[in-house]
């Protein structure tokens, strides 16, 4: 295991328990955890040319375009029919989680892997694009009930969190080089400051239910593991069927470190606890899957 491995896995704990001991303070961070989140995907696409964006060979797209069905369609309906079997409590949060889009930060923790970062930045802009319309229609479909979710809202809120970034890291790569190449060197601490603080303010809102029922606790932590631990089998099930075109480690990211603070932030309005818990649960597992992620670029 690498000492940067340590430190991100490090980090992340601190940041939950820190939210979780000192909910007071750490709640205050709460509503700058979406600003946040792009922060990191800015910093994330400092590093990135333009043109593998938008200049996409067939074997690129079909990459893109496999990856982004396989998160959006396979995943959450694979995830909802073992919870429903095994936990029908929680096949709601799971297909949340499973169905959510790429999470903002992977290409982040796709290039300290070692993974394709433009691969997996194109599959978290095409799902991030996609998501609005394919989990409220799984949610309908699979559990007979409406997403009660303002569409527009989650759209603008999508669009927000990608595309701003996206626009500022190209405006700096051409007008301000110096400072891409200051903030290119600095990332990784940057990036772990920001994560520290992201935790913080997610972990503060779940402080009180999280120390009165540990019960509960443990078993949604267990769910959110045994998702994060499905996700690379999946990619490397695929990626064996598929050689040519899929890459097994590019598509572990894709389908391992989702947008779970989306679901978070939306599920706490309109469902149970179970559903936002899992999905704040799966920080757990999202920053600690870079050790066996690391161990699977090795092999």
């Amino acid at each position: 295991m690498r000492s940067r491995d340590l430190i991100l896995v490090a980090v992340q704990l601190l940041g939950m328990a820190g939210g979780v001991l000192f909910p007071q303070w750490a709640s205050r961070l709460g509503p700058w955890v979406l600003y946040l989140m792009m922060s990191i995907l800015f910093l994330s696409f400092l590093r990135i040319e333009p043109g593998p964006l938008v200049r996409m060979k067939s074997r690129e797209l079909a990459e893109v375009a496999l990856w982004t069905l396989v998160k959006l369609g396979l995943m959450p309906l694979l995830l909802w029919m073992a919870a429903s079997w095994g936990l029908p409590a929680y096949a709601l949060p799971v297909l949340l989680v499973g169905g959510v889009s790429t999470g903002v930060v992977a290409p982040f923790l796709a290039g300290l892997l070692g993974a394709n970062t433009a691969r997996v930045l194109q599959v978290v802009v095409m799902s991030s694009l996609l998501v609005p319309f394919t989990l409220p229609a799984w949610v309908k479909l699979l559990m007979g009930a409406e997403f009660n979710i303002p569409f527009l809202h989650m759209m603008r809120m999508l669009a927000l969190v990608i595309f701003l970034p996206l626009g500022a890291a190209m405006t700096a790569r051409k007008w301000i080089p110096a400072l891409v190449r200051v903030l290119s060197r600095a990332q990784y601490p940057i990036s772990l400051c920001l994560f520290l603080v992201i935790n913080l303010g997610i972990f503060a809102a779940y402080s009180e239910f999280l120390l009165s029922r540990p019960g509960q606790v443990l078993w949604a932590l267990g769910v959110a593991c045994a998702m994060a631990a499905i996700a690379p089998c999946v990619a490397l099930a695929f990626a064996k069927l598929a050689p040519r075109v899929l890459d097994g480690l590019t598509g572990s990211v894709c389908l391992t470190f989702v947008n779970n603070v989306l679901i978070v932030v939306f599920s706490f309005r309109f469902f149970d606890p179970e559903a936002p818990l899992v999905a704040a649960l799966y920080m757990v597992p999202f920053f600690a899957m870079v050790v066996p992620l690391r161990k699977l670029k090795k092999s």
